[in-house]
């Protein structure tokens, strides 16, 4: 009868044999980590360096290497890594704990699914063994649990497969099934951009979109929406862009920001520039520095409807000013505040052209060499990485400007050169609507519509640049011109309104960096453009950046899939150093812990509620089943605490230090429990409500006699642990 709360506990020599090969086990596996520790932490830092290259690439942040030398300790690390998974395992399939065992191999393969390690069959294939193996096994453990791992486990284990085998196919499979059935109209990216699409309205938009923010499938006509999206306060008023987003990579569909590989090719390099100061958000500002009668200013942004992702800088930022050290790249700058005050250099694209021409005059200098060693660094990798094209690109570029015959160019030359074709092919209307669907956004721009506003146009100067040699990127933002700034008063608070919103176009100047370019129709500057011309053409100074020609790109960039496969660290890359390496170990354990302390409150959790359980089901059985389950109950207790009265195993009424006459109480109302047990359980008589209550009395006591028997220690195993009584 008290099997319905507490099962027997088993005590047998098998047992105790498993108990000390599994402890055995696991003094072995401390005594190699102890006396193998500098191996081990080798090899697991080996491991974790996987891990690490593969967080570079999702998050595009800067995870730092550990240290490794060389290959030792690999092997063991495995070793000692399977040998305690094992363990974890065999713990599991001892406690019958299938169900968990299930879970825990489902979840790891749903890993798989969604595109982390979806390259590795080998890996999940024995996954998949192992778990189907373990089940199995566990369901022969005897007859009632082969029949509910039968009828229950078999069926949730053939769900949980078939849930993770749907996600390692992923969107291939399905489309690769529609195009065999003739459902050609789906595209996997088309579906993926406008997920992400409202993934990023619901999270940063207020309200209506300004632009596109990168995404050109399907491109509505330009909005005129009047809300005010950006409060804007100078010091020194004059024509500013703010830049919110920036698009490096073009899929044909999209701007989008660098990917994983680029990621975790520039890890080291913007380690090493973010530690020595240089950011690629304010090269131009380090340029502008160096000369130290430059002029700065003061601008106040405060974010009223705008997109809230990403923060709203000017070009030219003073250095200094803060950014996130640990990213890779510098398209991506979140949103710290709703209001930021910035500080950055006054003045013009002609005046960013003169430093160039100053920078090449004053190279001797120090603090010049030493920025332009910095800026030489981070122009390599500008030069690797913004000059891509895809082959469509390449297609519609060689058509556009079939008529160009010269293999080198002068700056001077390509930025004319780029803006007459542009003027030639392109119509300016903000009412067109590019229906382009899964089509390439830039031919079907040039072939179908020859019509376009601010995004077609800085799409299409972005990729010309490119081809023709000169780094660039697409870009995003807020623009004032010098008309909408000419009345307005210093400190004086502006509405920039959504409409305001602009697309353009930015390309490298060596030694600079990233300056505005501005093709599309109606937002130009004649008179920046004249003092511009004037320094490109030599009559304000020759330097490099007039003398300096550009031959046609050759990189090209076909759209990848997802790079979810980890990448091994190479011995040739740069290892940092530093206080995360020493904590390795520290990280494996606090992961161990926190796996330990998971599995115990669901342990605990069950347990507790078994108890919950066994309580509401007395409560509603009729009054002789209820004496028998309590009785049985309280002489469960009895045995599991190990109470006892004079060699038997009964209570008294009191507490320890009881008298003679307490002990004969206590025997007579053991006794007379025993009665009522045997009269409900063999007598045909009536048990009444009284009885009953009389029942629940003497477990109360037998609690009662438990607790103040007992060390504190084992009370608070008692209740808290193994939830014997609350």
């Amino acid at each position: 009868m008290a099997g319905l709360y507490i099962t027997k506990k088993k005590q047998n020599k098998k047992a105790i044999s498993d108990n000390w090969w599994f402890a055995g086990l696991s003094i072995i596996l401390l005594l190699t980590a102890l006396v193998k520790r500098k191996a081990v932490k080798n090899g697991f830092s080996r491991q974790g360096n996987v891990w690490r290259a593969f967080l570079t690439g999702k998050t595009g942040k800067i995870w730092l290497d550990y240290p490794v030398h060389g290959k030792a300790g690999s092997v063991l690390a495995a070793v000692l890594l399977a040998v305690l998974l094992g363990m974890l395992l065999f713990v599991l399939v001892k406690k019958k704990r299938t169900g968990m065992l299930l879970v825990v191999w489902t979840i790891w393969m749903a890993g798989y699914g969604i595109g982390f390690f979806r390259k590795r069959w080998g890996l999940f294939a024995g996954t998949l063994f192992l778990a189907i193996y373990f089940a199995c096994r566990s369901g022969m453990a005897g007859d009632s649990l082969r029949k509910r791992f039968w009828k229950n486990r078999i069926a949730l284990a053939g769900a949980l497969v078939l849930i993770s085998g749907i996600c390692l196919a992923g969107s291939g499979i399905v489309k690769e099934i529609l195009e065999r059935t003739g459902a050609d109209t789906l595209n996997a990216g088309h579906a993926r951009l406008e997920l992400a699409g409202k993934i990023h309205a619901m999270r940063y938009d207020r309200g209506e979109t300004a632009l596109t923010e990168g995404v050109l499938t399907d491109v509505k006509q330009r909005t005129q929406s009047k809300k005010t999206a950006l409060l804007v306060t100078m010091e020194h008023p004059q024509k500013l862009y703010l830049r919110q987003m920036t698009g490096e990579i073009y899929t044909g569909s999209s701007w989008e920001p660098l990917d994983a590989k680029d990621r975790k090719e520039g890890k080291a390099l913007f380690y090493w520039m973010h530690r020595s100061g240089l950011y690629g958000q304010n090269v131009t500002g380090e340029a502008l520095g160096l000369f130290g009668k430059k002029k700065t200013a003061s601008v106040i942004v405060e974010n009223v409807s705008a997109c809230e992702k990403n923060r709203y800088l000017p070009y030219g930022l003073k250095a200094g000013t803060a950014f996130a050290e640990d990213v890779i790249g510098d398209t991506e700058n979140p949103a710290q505040t709703g209001k930021e005050k910035l500080t950055y250099y006054t003045g013009s694209t002609a005046d960013w052209y003169k430093q160039a021409v100053w920078i090449e005059k004053h190279q001797k200098e120090q603090k010049v060499q030493q920025y332009l060693k910095k800026e030489e660094a981070y122009r390599k990798f500008v030069y690797a990485k913004d000059l891509r094209l895809t082959n469509t690109a390449i297609g519609v570029m060689e058509e556009l400007l079939k008529n160009e015959k010269k293999e080198e160019h002068s700056l001077t030359e390509i930025l004319k050169l780029v803006k007459d074709t542009l003027a030639n092919q392109l119509n300016y209307n903000e009412a067109v609507r590019t229906d382009n669907g899964k089509q390439d956004f830039l031919r079907y721009t040039f072939e179908q519509t020859k019509n376009g506003y601010d995004v077609h146009y800085a799409t299409a100067a972005t990729l010309m640049l490119r081809y023709l040699g000169v780094p660039a990127r697409y870009v995003e933002g807020y623009y004032m011109s010098v008309d909408e700034m000419r009345n307005v008063k210093a400190g004086q608070p502006v509405k920039i309104k959504k409409k305001q919103a602009h697309a353009w176009t930015e390309y490298y100047l060596d030694g600079v960096g990233w300056i505005p370019f501005e093709v599309t129709p109606g937002y130009t500057d004649k008179e920046d453009e004249q003092k511009l011309s004037d320094i490109l053409s030599g009559t304000n100074g020759k330097g490099g950046a007039a003398g300096k020609l550009y031959q046609k790109s050759g990189q090209t960039y076909e759209p990848r899939k997802a790079d979810g496969q980890q990448e091994k660290s190479s011995n040739d890359k740069p290892v940092f150093r530093g206080q995360t390496g020493k904590h390795l170990l520290w990280l494996f354990l606090l992961i161990l812990v926190l796996v330990i302390v998971g599995i115990s409150v669901i342990i605990l959790w069950k347990r507790r509620k078994k108890l919950v359980s066994f309580e509401i089901e007395v409560s509603k059985m009729e009054p002789a089943a209820a004496v028998a389950e309590l009785y049985g109950y309280s002489q469960k207790l009895m045995e599991l605490c190990e109470v006892k009265v004079c060699g038997m195993e009964v209570p008294v009424a009191g507490f320890a230090g009881a008298t003679e006459a307490d002990e004969t109480c206590a025997q007579a109302e053991s006794e007379r429990m025993h009665f009522l047990n045997q009269k409900a359980r063999f007598s045909g008589h009536t048990v009444s409500e009284k009885e009953r209550k009389e029942m629940l009395a003497y477990v109360e006591k037998v609690i009662c006699l438990c607790k103040k028997r007992r060390s504190k220690w084992k009370c608070f195993r008692d209740h808290y642990l193994c939830w014997r009584y609350r």
